[in-house]
């Protein structure tokens, strides 16, 4: 969750990232969870003297990056969402009429008669997809951790529906193909960045240090100059001596000598300490204290607000010299400038002051050192061809490596998926001892439980002991999603196992063995794992053959049940109640992804009434 601080830093930042031609950003040091995620998205972060860093923007352009850092803030902050579900239930009741048992066509949690209705399937449910009838079904998983490979899915469909998938993170207004509203979305403009409110406070402490150092300065001279008074009095009385006894014209001339060398100091040491109090007095007045004051404690508030009015003086002296400049030079040479901030204010004055050839010189050295990047189709040519190309030689060792049999290396470099992985690739096949040394800490690696994955275990482990005989859906209501229960499970098999009552759980994921862990669109029957636990199935198409008859009707018997024709009702059909609920959900998940508060509902909805 993003701090309140973070957050504005990245927004600040991303606006300007949209606004630059450049490949860098120079900005005010924002917070370290603001510079650590900005790392993390692929950023280069310099920090410079000035308490500033400079942004280096990733490969793919600045409006590119921008969308990365809104992308990133609109999966952090969430928003309060009020929705309305009306959802109609089909319930096929038990026909009490008949004692001595039947078979019904009703929808149970672990089986029962496929709806083929568009419908969302809450997790842990079973059913069989893309039935011939259907003509091929997208299956997308809601698990935000699934999240990419399902919009990929629920893009494809829209396409095969004929719309096209738009993406609001913080909503919008789109064009109708019929007429209405533009597409025009606002946002507030980014505001222009000033010397900032930490001028009247740098101003306040500059002027505190230059008291306190007058101060010093002025002391330093007051004791220097009370020395050479004493050395002026020693040599007077020395002189008085000299003449009060006999001496030679030389003792004379000596003690008339130091005298004469020791007034000229004391009158020098009397000038710098007239100098030093002068300078100490121009420091108070600057800071606005009384005069003589040699030192500040404390915080001086009427002190700090002249020099905050003083900093807002000199920020409308630079703005007006920014778009004198700006007006000769151009905008771009007025952001490289603005971007400088308070080390270039006496640059900006005098660049405003400068004659035309001395101007055009200057600026055409800062348009140099400041490059602005220029879209063209044959530098788009390039990066694409780089991409690819580098795309192409990890794909071909990725799959040299799995052929090598190092299978768990290739699979956890995949998911990296970076520059380092690839060089790692690329060397491993290079190298099939080391691979295969790699490969062996890989797959201990994937074995291991991640802290997610051991937090998520603990609470199937929790319900599994203190609910015998829960199955699955008690474990997803307690907060483990279907995706990460599947993949889990298998990990922890051996200390579910071994909890008393955790039968039912345990045949409800072998019955789960769908080829459909990641999705997809299918256009023919799925394959299913069938009488894995080692006991009996039937599977018996719905389409009124004799040989299906005889197969309802020996299943039939092997359950203790004779099976008679329904009374009625037509051959096949069964008494339908419709009911229809509302259900109103307040989401107040101010710092929950859209993703999280879409997989809550689904939750609601499987639990709920």
């Amino acid at each position: 969750m993003l701090t309140s601080q973070a957050e504005a830093d990245l927004t600040s930042l991303q606006r300007k990232v949209a606004k630059t031609k450049g490949r860098t950003v120079t900005i005010k040091a924002p917070t370290a969870e603001a510079q650590a995620d900005l790392k993390a998205l692929g950023f280069k972060i310099t920090q410079l003297p000035d308490k500033k860093v400079k942004v280096t923007i990733p490969t793919g352009g600045a409006a590119a990056a921008a969308a990365t850092i809104h992308n990133y803030i609109n999966g952090i902050t969430g928003r309060t969402v009020t929705i309305r579900v009306t959802k109609a239930d089909q319930v096929n009741p038990i026909n009490r009429g008949n004692a001595n048992g039947n078979i019904y066509r009703r929808a149970y949690a672990d089986g029962g008669m496929e709806q083929h209705v568009a419908q969302i399937a809450p997790g842990g449910s079973m059913r069989l997809w893309a039935e011939p009838e259907t003509g091929g079904e997208a299956y997308i998983p809601l698990s935000p951790a699934k999240r990419a490979r399902s919009t990929a899915i629920l893009r494809m469909v829209a396409k095969q529906f004929g719309y096209d998938l738009e993406h609001f993170a913080q909503g919008g207004i789109t064009a109708f193909a019929g007429g209405g509203l533009g597409g025009f979305q606002y946002s507030p403009a980014d505001p222009t960045a000033t010397l900032g409110v930490s001028a009247g406070w740098d101003r306040y402490s500059s002027a505190v240090d230059r008291v306190t150092t007058a101060g010093k300065t002025l002391a330093s001279a007051l004791a220097d100059a009370a020395k050479k008074a004493g050395a002026v009095r020693d040599a007077e009385r020395n002189l008085s001596t000299v003449r009060s006894r006999h001496h030679t014209a030389a003792q004379l001339a000596a003690a008339e000598d130091k005298l004469a060398k020791a007034r000229t100091a004391s009158s020098a040491a009397v000038k710098k300490v007239t100098a030093d109090r002068k300078a100490l007095d121009s420091a108070d007045s600057a800071l606005g204290v009384k005069a003589g004051t040699k030192a500040v404690t404390g915080i001086n508030l009427a002190a700090y607000g002249k020099q905050l009015a003083a900093a807002n003086s000199a920020n409308a002296a630079w703005e007006r010299n920014l778009a004198t400049v700006g007006k000769r030079a151009g905008s771009d040479v007025e952001d490289i400038l603005r971007g400088m901030g308070d080390d270039g204010t006496a640059l900006v004055a005098a660049l405003a002051k400068a004659t035309g050839s001395q101007f055009t010189q200057i600026v055409n050295q800062l348009k140099s050192l400041a490059p602005t990047a220029q879209a063209t189709l044959a530098d788009y040519t390039a990066q694409l061809d780089a991409a690819n190309k580098g795309s192409a030689a990890f794909q071909a060792n990725l799959l040299k490596l799995a052929s090598m049999g190092d299978t768990a290396l290739a699979s956890q470099l995949a998911a990296q998926g970076d520059d380092a992985a690839a060089a790692i690739a690329a060397a491993a096949v290079k190298s099939p001892g080391a691979a295969a040394a790699a490969d062996k800490g890989a797959a201990t690696n994937a074995a291991l439980l991640t802290p997610d994955d051991l937090a998520n275990a603990i609470t199937v482990l929790g319900v599994l002991r203190s609910h015998p005989g829960a199955g699955i859906a008690d474990v997803i209501a307690a907060g483990v999603d279907w995706a990460t229960l599947r993949t889990l499970a298998p990990k922890i098999a051996s200390q579910v196992k071994a909890i008393s009552g955790s039968d039912t759980f345990v045949q409800q994921m072998r019955g789960q063995q769908v080829a459909m862990a990641r999705g997809g669109i299918l256009t023919q029957p799925t394959t299913v794992l069938a009488a894995e636990a080692g006991k009996p199935e039937s599977w018996i198409p719905w389409d009124s053959t004799a040989r299906s008859r005889a197969l309802l009707a020996r299943t039939a018997t092997a359950f203790g049940y004779h099976l008679t024709p329904m009374r009625g009702t037509a051959a096949g059909a069964a008494p339908v109640q419709h009911s229809e609920t509302h259900h109103t959900w307040h989401l107040h998940g101010a710092h929950q992804s859209l993703a999280e508060q879409k997989a809550d509902l689904v939750r609601h909805m499987t639990f709920v009434g």
